[in-house]
């Protein structure tokens, strides 16, 4: 075994990859050295620190709202042990969310790597993640590595960025779990209109169900599926609220819902209607996850 501290990086696919820690540069290194990576130190609280046995990745996120602590433990919602350890990591934290201290949240492999620690780096406006611990040159069940910190945003880069494409990471940019939101309308809903439960939508039969019990936007609806991949799932919720922006999926072994996003601090004589239509690839949902009801 060799002691080694290893990056997490993102392709510009968003595949995630290891760095070039194990080539021949690092053979020959004696077993309890450990590679040196590039950037400065960031000051953080390593809130949770996995290693399971699952393959399931994620993109590294921000978590500084209520919908994004809901929606990321969705990543893992097919791989129960790692979504357990992500979701009780979030929901024991009496403080949170909290923008003045937010969480990043990384993952790294599947691999050999035991990791014993991780932290956070900054190399200019990018902030990343290393892992360190053992790296066992081969193993017959490799692990994927969870690292959730959390910092004060007075220490972290202005407009800071984290591995792979995207916006700089500030609140409400980009879906944090893994649903892609495909529609999201506002309802011309009369007084007394009742929201149906939510529905898998997948099928052009499965949406005219749907859509059949929506007051308007119906054709937009129904469109939003033309751009759904053949390894993908939709599923059709209404939320409610004030000036709701986008609504995130979220995912848990046993339920498929969502959560609306937007219109914190806005405040409206009568709460609003929206349709929204989400994809999540198929691996990501478990076996007998059903839509709340």
């Amino acid at each position: 075994m060799r002691r080694r501290t290893l990056r997490y990086l993102v392709t510009p696919l968003a595949v995630l990859v290891m760095s070039a820690c194990g080539t021949s540069d690092d053979q020959n290194a004696p077993p309890d050295s450990s590679t040196e990576e590039s950037g400065v130190p960031i000051e953080a609280r390593l809130v949770l620190l996995a290693n399971d046995a699952g393959s399931h990745g994620a993109p590294p996120a921000l978590l500084d709202d209520p919908a994004s602590v809901l929606a990321y433990p969705g990543w893992f919602a097919g791989e129960p042990t790692a979504y357990d350890e992500v979701r009780d990591a979030l929901v024991r934290r009496d403080d949170y969310p909290n923008p003045a201290r937010p969480l990043l949240a990384f993952t790294h492999g599947p691999n050999c790597l035991t990791a014993e620690g991780a932290g956070l780096i900054a190399e200019g406006r990018r902030v990343d993640a290393v892992f360190h611990g053992q790296d066992h040159d081969g193993c017959d069940a490799p692990q994927t590595q969870i690292a959730i910190f959390e910092v004060d945003a007075a220490d972290l880069p202005e407009r800071f960025t984290l591995p792979g494409p995207g916006k700089p990471k500030t609140s409400g940019h980009a879906a944090v779990g893994p649903g892609g939101l495909l529609a999201f309308e506002e309802l011309d809903a009369p007084a007394g209109f009742e929201a149906p439960p939510g529905h898998e939508v997948t099928e052009p039969a499965d949406m005219e169900r749907f859509v059949s019990a929506m007051p308007s936007d119906r054709e937009a609806l129904r469109r939003s599926t033309d751009r759904l991949g053949p390894r993908q799932r939709a599923f059709g919720f209404v939320v409610t609220g004030c000036a709701l922006t986008r609504a995130e999926l979220v995912l848990t072994p046993s339920r498929i819902g969502a959560t609306a996003v937007g219109g914190e601090n806005v405040r409206c004589v009568r709460a609003a209607y929206y349709a929204a239509v989400l994809a999540v690839g198929a691996e990501r949902v478990a076996g007998g996850a059903r839509p709340l009801g």
